[in-house]
């Protein structure tokens, strides 16, 4: 290794420590990861060492025309294409786009862009290179949250596990629990790894951690399964007779999770301090779709649905296109259409602060966030 080649890389290293992004501890952390990332021995690390280091030369790399900028302006360079290229390498090697392309804009980039390319890169690499970042960006989801959801983009996986209780397909109701048996238990949890993913932009919270290398949460939330609308107990045939819903406790834990919703209804009621919620599904894997799809499947839930296990309770709904949620009067639901093919979908769930639930929605239309239909509904 040439001498020029360690000293670009300390050098780069010390800029992004005394930089001004972030806290002193995340910037830490991130500077920990990347060196992890790019150790000097044994002697295949020693070559990706120096072929990252020749990548941040910026003699060798400035585009065609490219003003390099001043010394302050250079150094934006290097750390700019140093951070990608260690979130990349944490996912694979040669870098894939987009990592590749954030890489490489560092060399092409007017001098008065860098400045605001270096913040994005470093706002990313606090969430993926640093466990303090995540920690402090899921505690700015649960204090403030709306503000949250309307600069990240979450993407949640659902439990495929399913609550404790089922709904199978076409069941009889069940037969009456012994005397003196203890009432069922209608809770379900599950444990979610939070990690971001700078390739899809995306917060990721999912029932699997796939093996990420670097910054990763593990919580225990509340998981709400999805459940089609034929499996509902005693549904019937269309219109059905929704009023034997059971749907999942919230209690023990302080977050509410469930997979995303491409024309799904959310529904819930408050019996007695006690949240009970339900995740239901217009499509189906053995009959055909509800009929009239997500819109008509959320009036026939609003207008006839019960909570059997909360006391028949009527339903509070929040669904594709109709739905009766009031905290938030231009949130009553989540607007119609919703193209699946296209990207489209929204994110529901909740946080518990005290003894109280508040429930949030993100709709993503394509690769955007549709920021004036994300909020709180209930």
């Amino acid at each position: 290794m040439t001498k020029d080649a360690s000293l670009r890389f300390q050098d780069t290293l010390t800029f992004i420590r005394n930089s001004a992004e972030l806290t002193n501890l995340v910037r830490q952390e991130i500077c920990v990861s990347i060196m992890s990332e790019f150790p000097r021995l044994p002697e295949q690390d020693n070559a990706k060492y120096n072929t990252l280091s020749e990548g941040m030369s910026i003699s060798g790399n400035l585009g065609r025309g490219v003003k390099s900028g001043n010394a302050n302006e250079r150094e934006l360079r290097r750390a700019i294409f140093l951070l990608w290229s260690a979130m990349g390498s944490a996912r694979q090697m040669p870098l894939c786009a987009p990592y590749k392309t954030n890489a490489d804009a560092a060399m092409t980039l007017a001098p008065p862009m860098l400045a605001a390319a270096y913040r994005e890169a470093m706002r990313v690499a606090g969430l993926t290179l640093s466990h303090s970042g995540l920690e402090r960006f899921l505690i700015a989801l649960r204090d403030d949250t709306v503000n949250v959801l309307k600069t990240y983009k979450l993407l949640v996986g659902g439990n495929k596990g399913g609550a404790k209780f089922s709904n199978p397909i076409n069941a009889p109701p069940p037969p009456p629990p012994p005397p003196n048996a203890p009432p069922p238990d209608w809770t379900n949890e599950a444990e979610y790894f939070i990690h971001y993913d700078p390739g899809l932009d995306r917060v990721k919270i999912d029932i699997s951690n796939h093996d990420y290398r670097f910054a990763s949460l593990r919580i225990t939330a509340c998981s709400v399964p999805a459940i089609y609308w034929q499996t509902v107990p005693q549904a019937g045939a269309h219109p059905c007779d929704f009023s034997h819903l059971l749907g999942t406790e919230l209690r023990g834990h302080d977050w509410m999770f469930q997979t995303q919703f491409t024309g799904c209804s959310f529904v819930w009621t408050m019996v007695n301090g006690v949240y009970r919620v339900m995740h239901v599904s217009p499509a189906g894997p053995t009959v055909p779709a509800y009929t009239g799809g997500g819109k008509a499947l959320a009036t026939r839930l609003k207008t006839q649905g019960r909570m059997e296990n909360a006391g028949n309770a009527v339903l509070n709904v929040f669904g594709n296109g109709d739905g009766n949620a009031t905290f938030n009067q231009p949130f009553q639901y989540y607007e119609l259409p919703i193209n699946r093919g296209a990207g489209d979908y929204v994110t529901i769930f909740g946080v518990r602060h005290q003894d109280d639930w508040q429930f949030y929605f993100q709709t993503i239309l394509g690769a955007n966030i549709a920021r004036d239909r994300t909020g709180r509904f209930a």
